[in-house]
């Protein structure tokens, strides 16, 4: 969430002697300085065109005496424009008070001299602008970042009245200030941005960003931030900002609220300059909303790729979304979940119909195609690039809080190969506009290829993250309590010819819109292994570095191991305290191994 300044001021170095010297000239705008490369704004034909900015009485009171010397008249393009003027006027239809002419025309910045400079008296606002005269279609208006007021005023033909479009941006257009009466201090608040939705009593992350527009330079400052019903809390911080210098803040604030709100207004302004008196407050400050909500989740990433064994380039993307999950896996250990679908360059023995409804994702009127990338199903990309530019994909949204959880529970009974599934969730606030949707998909790793196209001869291709079964395609629509949790279940029958070993289970909740595949987007995804719950065809393997005792009903493990899990003998997951007698299997995971132990427990 961020705002923009509704005056930035720029400094244009001419002479440095000290950290503390004069400088001989100023430009005012609101462009910072900016030129478009291609301009937005235009019409055909043979016209004359106008642009202007306009500054505001109290802008210019601190530039009593001062004059402007020069107009930057900022261009996207110098074709077929034929002439250039700029001006200084107190009316947009007024005359010009002063204005020079451009020998020559250039794109970009044309630094045009008055004929005489004009000396600003302070008792009035001034319209700054150019006139240029086309013989054809011309795009030659310079446009800039985000609308602000008086940043932008166009006058587009002959027979035009002056209008003020606000989605445009910003005109490059700057006067040159020149005089004995620059000032010596002004902190302009360029912008302010802090977390759209704010978890209550953690701390407030707030970025600054502020530049020195006057003579002289500023080593500190104070950010007040005022929020109806509470104390301002103000914050110092140290700098070195030199004229012109532009500087980006981090403070961190936790303000006194206690009720959840939306749209809660927030003002930062800069206050107390170390070195003196700021002389023009009217920059100082920016208003910013937040919402303030309960708490916010950890956000695990869904990654989905479409990939078919008649897909001859599948292999390398493949390749490169596993190199993906390496560098994902040391970062964000445990927050990549994986969903292959064989569809998109037809199909094959993999292919499951839900993986083709997927297909309407592309949103690319029926063509699709393979190798082919989600992430959170933001958007659909084609070409995997290095596994790194993949990875930086993920990590954006990884870095991003989510703002409901999920948690899975399983049972499974092998002897009828039912797989039911129950997937529990709190939301801190309304995270998408249509009701939400959990999905449970379940799939499969390291299926051998019956015959990939594109892989290397001799080395077995093999699948994983092969998608095997669903709740519904688009999953079923979430029953939220009054206190903002749901639970709900599905049963899976587990077909013979699947690995449950080799699978997981992976729930998501996501936003669906079925006019709309850009309105699909996953809040936040959990995964389980099957083997966390149950473990099938259990060989006992020895190992003399791990011991498995059983003490009072209670399994424990000595030796070096990560983690293990104790299963009946049913093969069902059971907590390895408090047991009732009889024979269990133990897996244990080591750093280079699965092992498996058989232990009575008495």
């Amino acid at each position: 969430m961020k705002q923009n300044l509704l005056l930035t001021l720029t400094l244009m170095l001419c002479c440095i002697f000290s950290s503390n010297a004069q400088v001989s000239s100023m430009r005012l705008g609101y462009c910072n300085g900016e030129v478009a490369s291609k301009g937005q704004i235009g019409i055909s034909g043979e016209n004359t065109i106008e642009a202007a900015i306009f500054l505001t009485q109290s802008q210019l009171s601190i530039h009593n005496g001062n004059q402007i010397e020069s107009i930057k008249a900022g261009l996207a393009t110098k074709l077929n424009l034929t002439s250039l003027t700029v001006w200084v006027r107190s009316e947009l239809n007024g005359e010009n008070l002063a204005e020079g002419t451009a020998e020559s025309i250039k794109k970009g910045w044309n630094d045009i001299f008055l004929t005489s400079p004009y000396t600003i008296t302070g008792e009035k606002g001034l319209y700054i602008g150019y006139t240029f005269t086309q013989k054809g279609s011309a795009y030659g208006i310079s446009t800039v970042g985000s609308y602000v007021e008086n940043g932008l005023f166009i006058k587009l033909g002959n027979d035009s009245e002056w209008e003020s479009p606000t989605e445009y941006g910003i005109a490059s257009i700057e006067a040159m200030i020149i005089g004995e009466n620059l000032p010596k201090y002004d902190l302009s608040l360029i912008s302010a941005s802090t977390k759209e939705n704010y978890p209550i009593e953690t701390p407030m992350p707030i970025n600054i960003e502020v530049r020195n527009v006057a003579s002289h330079t500023i080593t500190g400052f104070d950010v007040e931030c005022r929020i109806e019903g509470i104390d301002p809390i103000i914050s110092h911080v140290d700098c070195d900002l030199a004229y012109d210098a532009v500087g980006s803040f981090d403070i961190e604030i936790t303000p006194a609220l206690t009720e959840l709100k939306n749209d809660v207004e927030m003002t930062i302004s800069l206050i107390n300059l170390k070195e003196g008196d700021d002389q023009l407050t009217d920059n100082n400050s920016l208003k910013l909303n937040f919402n303030v909500i309960n708490k916010e989740f950890k956000r695990n990433v869904l990654i989905e790729e479409f990939t078919t064994e008649l897909c001859p380039n599948c292999p390398y993307g493949t390749n490169t979304l596993h190199s993906t999950l390496e560098l994902l896996e040391e970062e964000y250990p445990g927050r990549a979940n994986t969903i292959c679908h064989h569809s998109g360059y037809y199909t094959d023995w993999l292919t499951i119909g839900a993986s083709e409804d997927l297909l309407w994702l592309f949103n690319s009127g029926g063509s699709t195609y393979a190798p082919a990338f989600m992430s959170d199903r933001t958007g659909v990309w084609s070409n995997p690039g290095t596994a790194e530019k993949m990875a930086d994909i993920f990590r954006k949204r990884l870095d991003k809080p989510a703002y409901v959880g999920i948690k899975i529970d399983a049972t499974y009974d092998s002897e009828e190969r039912i797989l039911t599934v129950t997937a529990t969730g709190e939301r801190s606030m309304e995270f998408c506009e249509n009701p939400a949707r959990i999905s449970i998909y379940l799939v499969e790793n390291d299926i051998k290829a019956r015959n990939q196209a594109g892989a290397s001869a001799g080395d077995p291709y093999i699948h994983n993250h092969v998608m095997r079964a669903c709740n519904d395609t688009w999953g079923k629509t979430i029953d939220w309590t009054e206190d903002n949790t749901f639970e709900y279940t599905h049963e899976f029958t587990i077909k013979s010819a699947w690995n449950t070993n080799n699978m997981e289970i992976i729930a998501f909740v996501s936003d669906y819109d079925s006019t709309d595949a850009t309105s699909c987007v996953v809040e936040n995804s959990e995964m389980r292994k099957f083997t966390d719950f149950y473990y099938d065809n259990i060989e006992s393997i020895s190992d003399n570095k791990i011991n498995v005792i059983t003490n009072d009903k209670t399994i424990e493990i000595t030796g070096n191991y990560k983690s293990f899990t104790v299963y009946n003998i049913n093969g069902q997951s059971v907590i390895p305290t408090q047991l009732h007698s009889g024979i269990y299997i133990v897996k244990v995971v080591t750093e280079n191994s699965i092992e498996s132990h058989k232990v009575m427990v008495k």
